[in-house]
């Protein structure tokens, strides 16, 4: 396939970069081409070293290497809290390999095809990586038969939640990772929160319902002028204008759709919708208010540590991730923050938002390099622990950190939890607020994990956003498109691979263009003729196939109740 021959061709140029630090790796599995004997069967040796039930894991320490993507929010691994408790308890260290989560997709990528390979990525791979490395690929281990042997917790969640075992499952029935599920009242995505404090200061009345008012609201804003370099409408980054976040809420209030990439036309059939009349005119309406000042102007450059940083100087109204704000931010100190209802326009009076699944992404891999695969499965399964493995150790602790040691629930219904910052850490704490440190230090909510529980903050941004969501976000939710459960023949997987990885670097080129000025909407249908001469058709005939094969299987599956 065309990609995978230019990164091949990249990992020639800058293989001695990417991997400089890197931990071990074994002969046997360096080269890409390396088939392997038994991809699924460890050494004799490593078997040996192994208990199938209980912990430690191991019973001789072990150590795997594993790459990760990591932000600066957060500490190096071997720091965390987590991560610790699960060394100390498994017997098995962990060689980190951080790579910045810019460049994870690209740094992943490129270990892959290079072959020399860690035991284990933490982090999320593309499909066509997954595809490509994994099913017609030897790097990336079938853990199949291993789930069903030696991760008991993780099947006791894939009963509760169907759609994620969808997302995880291969044309052929087999399963490549460990994935990462969710259930939690602050899962809602497509947020966009408003500060009221400003909302007085500046005489908006109330919250607004459509877009006309949204703009208007924006205007009075931006002429209140709270301080220099003020952008009343700021969000994470410049993608979510395009494809998530504010694009994820706004997007619905300009039709009868609420699914961005793909989805499902008036008629029931699978449709790109980033050529839709539909997204033209949220386009148009992002275009106009960037055009009037109303966006910040460098929300396509702008890195996340700035964004955050200009949030919390009171220079933005209208935001994506309020989380990151501290009472510390208002006059009264308190939170004064409101996540913003969907809106209704001209061309809708329904509020609505796409729902969030229950995850299924892949959030773990081994790899053909690892010698000990069993081992390596049952450390995944501890993510996923039903029962405490220790007191406060479970399945909530990658999200939450240890109860007892930070958290623990603040009513006997578990309806409410409190966080606190540890005892004897006030050297590490610093300025951080408690959320902060928590991410930061104690639980990396990274990796294979079931972050299943509903609950209310006592305190907090997080306070802020579950009550939100419960009243502003849940209640509007319809469902989406199940893009993550659609599984590709090889055929249909080459024609994604050939024409739509350009068509999706078009596009993502072309709209930013259009909301930022440098070309004028009038070129709209030139940019949806160029999308369709680029092969989308084809693109779009792939999806709807694997979507039918999907809804056969799904009434096969509910007959059979």
């Amino acid at each position: 396939m065309r990609k995978k021959i230019i990164v091949v061709l990249l990992v020639m140029v800058l293989s001695v970069s990417v991997f400089a630090g890197c931990g071990k790796s074994n002969d046997a599995t360096s080269e890409p081409g390396n088939k392997g004997k038994e991809k699924q069967a460890p050494q004799k040796e490593a078997a040996q070293n192994f208990n199938k039930t209980g912990y430690p894991i191991v019973k001789e320490k072990t150590t795997f290497t594993a790459m990760h993507p990591h932000s600066p929010s957060k500490a190096a691994f071997d720091e965390m809290i987590y991560y610790q408790k699960l060394e100390k308890l498994s017997g098995i260290h962990m060689d980190w390999q951080p790579v910045p989560a810019s460049d994870w997709e690209t740094k992943v990528n490129l270990t892959l095809a290079g072959g020399d390979l860690p035991d284990i990525i933490l982090g999320g791979l593309t499909n066509d990586a997954l595809y490509d490395y994994g099913i017609k690929g030897d790097f990336i281990v079938n853990i199949t038969d291993g789930i069903q042997k030696y991760m008991p917790n993780l099947q006791h969640w894939m009963k509760e939640y169907p759609d994620v075992v969808q997302s995880m499952t291969q044309l052929d029935g087999s399963m490549y990772f460990a994935p990462y599920i969710y259930d939690t009242a602050q899962a809602a995505a497509d947020t966009v929160y408003v500060r009221k404090d400003m909302m007085k200061k500046a005489g908006v009345e109330k919250m607004p319902a459509t877009v006309d008012e949204f703009h208007d609201m924006l205007k009075k804003f931006k002429d209140a002028n709270f301080t220099p370099d003020f952008s009343p409408l700021m969000p994470t980054k410049g993608v979510e204008l395009t494809t998530a976040g504010f694009a994820g809420w706004a997007y619905p209030a300009f039709g009868d759709l609420v699914d961005l990439g793909w989805g499902l036309d008036s008629d029931g059939k699978v449709e790109y919708t980033y050529i839709n009349d539909q997204y033209k005119q949220y386009i148009e309406f992002v275009s106009k208010l960037y055009a009037e000042g109303l966006i910040e102007p460098e929300i396509f450059t702008m890195d996340e540590p700035t964004n955050i940083a200009k949030m919390r100087e009171n220079k933005s109204a209208v935001m994506t991730f309020a989380t990151q704000l501290n009472p510390e931010n208002f006059e009264s100190g308190e939170l004064e923050v409101e996540m913003m209802p969907p809106l209704t326009s001209e061309y809708t009076s329904k509020q609505k938002i796409r729902s969030v699944s229950h995850g299924g992404s892949g959030s773990g891999y081994i790899t053909k390099s690892c010698k000990n695969v069993e081992a390596a499965l049952r450390w995944f399964d501890m993510g996923y622990a039903v029962d405490d493995m220790e007191p406060g150790l479970n399945h909530l602790s990658s999200w939450l950190g240890i109860r007892g040691y930070n958290w623990d629930y603040g009513d006997d219904k578990k309806e409410t939890i409190k966080y606190w910052n540890p005892e004897g850490m006030a050297d590490k704490v610093g300025n951080m607020t408690v959320d902060e440190f928590r991410v930061y230090y104690i639980a990396p909510n990274e990796g294979p994990r079931a972050a299943v529980a509903w609950f209310v903050p006592e305190s907090g941004p997080l306070k802020m956003k579950s009550e939100q969501s419960i009243k502003n976000y849940f209640p509007y939710t319809v469902d989406r498109f199940p893009d993550s459960a659609l599984k590709f023949t090889d055929e249909e997987n080459e024609t994604i691979a050939n024409q739509f990885t350009d068509i999706d670097t078009y596009f993502k080129q072309q709209v930013s263009k259009f909301i930022v000025g440098d070309e004028p909407m009038s070129k709209w249908d030139d940019y949806v003729k160029q999308i369709k001469k680029m092969g989308i058709d084809e693109v779009v005939k792939v999806y709807q196939a694997s979507y039918d094969r999907l809804q056969k299987d799904s009434r096969a599956a509910g007959s059979s109740k």
